[in-house]
């Protein structure tokens, strides 16, 4: 099984090469763009431009910031906090903590060596059973560390933090520039312009619409995800591997017949027909074969029932990853 979970970098590292290399149009896109700026701005202020015109080693920086996901020691950084602010998530309370450190207790007892736990964790508050890994990172939904089947979750996101697949995850989020969150307010809305901006749009009409159309175009070209868009397909099927893999290792934790009823309950349900496999970016496997290789490499030993195993935390709380996996 350690033999397996190290198959994965080999082709992952070279499909990441060359979505890297696909990246280049975005760069020479943000080159032009800061150029572009640099030149208007110097019409008015020379060394405010020439500062703007420094700043052209920045179009490497997705790329730049992508790749050092990859470093150890050091890929983490600021890795948790990004993704964090980004989703609303939150830093879990002292009871979260615990059952979050009685799951992974629980789970060390079936390794001989020490788990390859996540260098931050963090909550999102919603209701549904759902944990995954970006990096060195690990989210868990409130439902999830509320729920009996924490342990068999965990066991299965440590698989992925154990292989590299959250490691080049991480790396290829850091490609593309993430969309600035719209902020919604409840102030009291003003007097309309509607009738100002129509008068407007009469006579300057068809410069306005040249120029949002062309501000648009270089803010999507300048975000990137050309190469994620080109390769995806492959990127799905290493996906799709990596769940397997991440099952494997819940399996060697004990965990095959927690987590295969599991997906039985919260998640076959809810899988769709998946057209065309080969030309797919579904992250994740068909549920039923998963469940079918979990049954397949479940542990004969004989073990508590479930209800038995755990008690279910919602009686201590109050009311890439595993989706509702």
């Amino acid at each position: 099984m350690e033999t397996r979970l190290k198959q994965l970098p080999v082709g992952a590292f070279v499909l990441y090469g060359l979505t890297l290399a696909c990246e280049f149009p975005a760069v020479c896109v943000r080159f032009f763009v800061i150029i572009m700026l640099a030149a208007i701005v110097s019409i008015f202020t020379a060394g405010l431009g020439a500062l703007l015109a420094a700043f052209v080693v920045m179009a490497y920086w997705p790329m730049v910031w992508s790749v050092i996901a990859l470093v150890p020691k050091i890929g983490h950084l600021g890795e948790a906090w990004a993704w964090r602010t980004r989703v609303g998530g939150r830093e879990p309370s002292e009871r979260e903590r615990a059952a979050y450190e009685d799951a992974i207790e629980e789970l060390q007892q079936h390794s001989n060596s020490p788990l390859p736990l996540p260098k931050d964790w963090f909550v999102m508050d919603e209701p549904e059973l759902n944990a995954a890994v970006c990096g060195h990172t690990l989210m868990i939904t409130r439902g999830m560390l509320e729920n009996a089947y924490l342990p068999a979750v965990l066991a299965h996101e440590l698989g992925h933090l154990k292989g590299w697949d959250s490691r080049i995850t991480a790396a290829l989020n850091r490609l593309v520039i993430q969309r600035w969150p719209q902020l919604t307010t409840h102030e009291e809305e003003g007097p309309s312009t509607m009738p100002i901006f129509l008068g407007a749009m009469w006579i300057l009409g068809p410069v306005l619409v040249l120029v949002v159309w062309l501000t648009r175009k270089a803010y999507t070209s300048c975000r990137g995800g050309l190469g994620l868009w080109l390769m995806k397909p492959l990127w799905g099927q290493v996906w799709r591997q990596g769940e397997y893999q991440a099952d494997q290792y819940a399996a060697s934790l004990g965990k095959a017949d927690e987590l295969a009823q599991f997906l039985q309950t919260h998640a076959l349900a809810m899988d769709r027909p998946m057209p065309y496999p080969w030309l797919s970016d579904y992250t994740h496997p068909p549920v039923e074969h998963r469940i079918e290789r979990l049954l397949t490499n479940a542990v004969t030993t004989p073990r508590p029932a479930l209800e038995q195993a755990r008690p279910a935390v919602q009686d201590e709380l109050p009311g890439f990853g595993v989706q509702t996996a």
